[in-house]
Parts: C-alpha cells; sequence; structure tokens
C-alpha cells in the first residue's frame, strides 16, 4: 500500500537521500550513473515543473517568530527548525532569493540596482563576493552556492558560515537572533559535533516526513508531481529518481 507524505522544506534531491546512511558514506558526482542514468534528465524535467508545495514552504525571507509559526503547524520545534536549515549546506541558489540583502531599490537607467549595502546582518566582505556574482535584485544569470566551498558534500559547514553572519539567505541569519537557534549554530560551527548533527538531522527527517500521513485511497501517486491527474506508476526506466523529486516539490512516496 502506498503512503504520501507531504513535505514542509525545499531540500535539495541529495538532502533527501542524506536522512539515510549514505549520508555518512557522501554523495558524489555520477552517483546514479550505473543505477539510474536518466537521473539527471529526470531532474530537470521535474524541477522545471510548477511546484504544488510553494505554498508549504518557509521562504527565505522568514525569521525565526515566522519560520517556528510554520514549523509549530506541523508540529515541527525549534530545534527541528535549526537542524533542517542545515540542508543548505546542498546546493546553490539563484540570485532573486538572497540580492534583497545586498541591493536597495534604486534602480539606474541601465536596469541594474544600486545602492549600500540593506542587511546589516550580512558580512559586508561576504556581500561584496556575493555581488559580484549578482548585479541586480532580478539577475537570474547566475547562480551562487549556499554553502560556499562545500555546496556538494553534507556536512556542518553550512553552521560555520552562519556563526561568521555568512548565511545567504535571510532565513540563515535569523538562526543567530534566536537564543536556542543561535546556540545550536555555534555549537555544531566548532566542528567537534558532526555526528550529533547527523544523528539531529535523522531525527528531525524522520519527524517531518511523518506529518500529514496520507493512507489507503487518500491521496494519489504521480509520475508527473505537477500533476493533478492521478496516473499509475509505473516503476522502471528510473521513475526511482522521480519518487525523490516528488518528495522535493511535492510528496515523499513510500511503497
Amino acid at each position: 500500500m502506498a503512503t504520501i507524505r507531504p513535505s514542509l522544506l525545499p531540500l535539495a534531491l541529495v538532502a533527501v537521500l542524506a536522512a539515510s546512511s549514505a549520508a555518512l558514506a557522501q554523495l558524489e558526482i555520477g552517483f546514479y550513473s550505473k543505477t539510474c542514468p536518466q537521473v539527471e534528465q529526470i531532474v530537470r524535467e521535474e524541477m522545471a515543473a510548477p511546484s504544488l508545495a510553494g505554498h508549504e514552504l518557509p521562504p527565505a525571507y522568514g525569521d525565526v517568530p515566522l519560520l517556528a509559526k510554520i514549523f509549530a503547524s506541523k508540529g515541527l520545534n525549534l530545534k527541528d527548525l535549526v537542524v533542517l536549515s542545515g540542508a543548505h549546506t546542498l546546493g546553490t541558489a539563484h540570485c532573486p532569493s538572497f540580492a534583497d540583502r545586498l541591493y536597495n531599490a534604486t534602480t539606474g537607467k541601465d536596469g541594474a540596482s544600486y545602492g549600500g549595502l540593506v542587511d546589516p546582518s550580512l558580512d559586508s566582505e561576504y556581500a561584496d563576493k556575493l555581488r559580484l556574482k549578482c548585479k541586480s535584485l532580478d539577475d537570474r544569470s547566475m547562480l551562487s552556492e549556499m554553502d560556499p566551498g562545500s555546496y556538494r558534500t553534507f556536512d556542518t559547514s553550512y553552521y560555520a558560515h552562519v556563526a561568521k553572519r555568512r548565511g545567504l539567505f535571510r532565513s540563515d541569519a535569523a538562526l543567530l537572533t534566536d537564543t536556542t537557534t543561535r546556540d545550536y549554530v555555534q555549537r555544531v560551527a566548532t566542528g567537534k559535533f558532526d555526528a550529533e548533527f547527523f544523528k539531529d538531522f535523522r531525527e528531525s527527517m524522520i519527524k517531518m516526513g511523518n506529518v500529514g500521513v496520507l493512507t489507503g485511497a487518500e491521496g494519489e501517486i504521480r509520475n508527473k508531481c505537477h500533476s493533478s491527474t492521478s496516473v499509475r506508476l509505473i516503476l522502471i526506466n528510473c521513475d526511482c529518481a522521480r519518487l525523490f523529486i516528488c518528495s522535493v516539490s511535492s510528496d515523499i512516496i513510500h511503497l
């Protein structure tokens, strides 16, 4: 019998897998070349489609009170918030998701945005580096690493960046404004508690996966996550990858 579980966070594909023991082995480029050689094509197809879970995702601009409210509505607490934020150790982001921290709303004749640093919670040297890539508030041509220097490795370096005021999103910086989340960030940032973080992440992922479980005839299994029409799922031709993409954009599906 299928079980479908709505997700909360915009975790990268590998972040979902990281909840398993594979995290300890670290994922590498070409990880699925033997078991699922079409995975990159499938990822591009699914992630290009509109997400059904957009209204469920905590915003990148959120402060701790807002994020805590969203998490609490799903039975998750502040520790889950700071632990699951650690998934930002993986992946990249387009400029519009954080450029409002770099520029004000002054726009020149050339269409570029000008002005001083908007967000004082952002390290000024890091901001200067980000500006070299993101030329304006709506620059969609460039990507920035969410965990500079380690964005393809599931580790704790994200917390070291956040502790230095070098978190990419406002929601990252916000972790330093609350005693509970700040203490966790600073503790893990020392690099002495990796095993503890991996354990916490696994537990919070399982906890999140138990939110809003649908069983029996409830819900539907979709071959295309963005399609509202239920279709028969055939587990061939790398449809395994489609299941994991569903976990990112819509549903985590366990068969």
